[in-house]
C-alpha cells in the first residue's frame, strides 16, 4: 500500500499488538502521525488479548511514556512530542474503503451492527452523488472490537466528492425513514459525553450538536461521518509549514469563511481579534461544522505560530481538542 494513502480514517496495527487511529492527510517519510486508540488489557499474555479503548488524549499520552516510548515522537515541523507509528512498527493497515468492499462480499455471514452498517451505506449511496468506492468504515467495525451497541464511523474521501454528499445528505433526514438527527434524550446524551468538562455552555452545546448534519440515528443506532481531504486535494506537503506552541490562548474572534468546518481535519478562516490569529483548526470530529461564517466566536485553544516556506511569510493558528477545556462556541 502507497503509504501517502494512508490517512484520516486508517488504523495502524502495530508489531506489539497496539491499535492506531491516523490523524490527518499529510505525514512524514518515516512513520505515520497517528494516536493510541485500543491496547490490550495484558500485554504479556500468550492468548489473544482483549481489547480496550483509550478515549482520553492524555491518557492515551501516559500509557505510551510508561509502556511505548518509542510511538512518542519529537517532530522538528509540528514543533512537540505527538504520537506517530513508525514505518518498521507496523504489522498491518487498516485501510476504511477496502474493509467496506470485504464486508460487501460476505454475504449473511455478518453480524447485526455490520448488516445496518452496510445498509446505510447503501442508503447513502443511493441518495447522495457519492460512490461506494468514497466510502469506508471505519472505528470499532474496522479494528473488530465492537459490540452490538457500537456506533457506526463512516468516512468519505476526496475534496470534491465530499462537498456533494455534504451537500446531498441534509435532504436524507427528511426522505429516509429510519434516517434522523439527534434530539430528545439522545442529544442529551451526546452532549454529555462529548462536552462532559463544558457543562456550564450545556445550552449552546445542545443548540450546536442539534443542527450538525454529520451524525444522526440509523435504525436506532448512532453514526458519525468523517469527510477527508486527501493529499492530492492539498497545495502543500508535510514540512511546508512549520509550527511553534505559543501556549493556551483565549480570545474572541470572528469567523469569515466556514468552507473547510465539514472536513477532519476541520479549519475556520477568523479575523478581528487582538492575537492576529487567522485560523482557528481541529483534528478532533467535534469541532466540525461547529459555528457557521459571520458568527462572533470565543475560542480556547493552543496558540500556534505557523511559518509558511513556500511564502516566506508567519501567521497564527489556534488549534482545538487536546485538552478538556478547549472550546469554540458563538458568543
Amino acid at each position: 500500500m502507497n503509504a501517502r494513502s494512508v490517512v484520516e480514517g486508517y488504523f495502524l496495527r502495530t508489531k506489539d499488538n497496539l491499535v492506531f487511529e491516523v490523524k490527518g492527510v499529510l505525514h512524514p517519510d518515516d512513520r505515520y502521525i497517528a494516536y493510541l486508540r485500543y491496547a490490550p488489557v495484558d500485554v504479556s499474555s500468550g492468548e489473544k488479548p482483549v481489547m480496550r479503548k483509550i478515549y482520553d488524549l492524555r491518557a492515551r499520552e501516559n500509557y505510551l511514556q510508561k509502556r511505548f516510548r518509542e510511538y512518542l515522537w519529537f517532530s522538528e515541523v509540528l514543533g512537540r512530542v505527538v504520537q506517530a507509528v513508525p514505518y518498521d512498527k507496523v504489522d498491518s493497515v487498516l485501510s476504511p474503503v477496502q474493509f467496506l468492499a470485504t464486508l460487501r462480499e460476505k454475504g449473511e455471514e455478518i453480524s447485526n451492527l455490520e448488516s445496518v452498517a452496510l445498509d446505510l451505506v447503501e442508503t447513502l449511496v443511493r441518495n447522495t452523488r457519492v460512490g461506494w468506492k468514497d466510502l469506508g468504515l471505519t472505528g470499532s467495525l474496522l479494528a473488530r472490537t465492537f459490540g452490538e451497541r457500537s456506533d457506526i464511523d463512516l468516512v468519505v474521501y476526496g475534496e470534491a466528492v465530499c462537498r456533494r454528499f455534504y451537500h446531498d445528505i441534509e435532504e436524507c433526514f427528511t426522505s429516509v425513514p429510519d434516517m434522523e438527527k439527534y434530539s430528545g434524550q439522545n442529544l442529551d446524551s451526546l452532549v454529555s459525553f462529548r462536552w462532559d468538562g463544558l457543562a456550564k455552555h450545556w445550552g449552546i452545546l445542545r443548540k450546536l450538536e442539534k443542527r450538525k448534519r454529520l451524525q444522526g440515528l440509523y435504525k436506532g443506532t448512532d453514526f458519525f461521518v468523517r469527510l477527508v481531504k486527501l493529499p492530492m486535494d492539498l497545495e502543500y506537503s508535510f514540512g511546508d509549514r512549520l509550527f511553534k506552541h505559543m501556549g493556551e490562548c483565549h480570545l474572541e474572534t470572528s469567523v469569515i469563511d466556514a468552507g473547510n468546518s465539514l472536513f477532519t481535519p476541520c479549519s475556520y478562516t477568523v479575523d478581528n481579534n487582538p492575537e492576529e490569529v487567522d485560523a482557528v483548526a481541529s483534528y478532533r470530529g467535534r469541532f466540525t461544522e461547529h459555528v457557521r461564517r459571520d458568527d462572533r466566536v470565543t475560542v480556547c485553544g493552543r496558540l500556534e505560530e505557523v511559518w509558511d516556506n513556500q511564502s516566506d511569510s508567519a501567521r497564527r493558528r489556534i488549534v482545538l481538542g487536546e485538552e478538556a477545556n478547549h472550546y469554540l462556541l458563538p458568543v
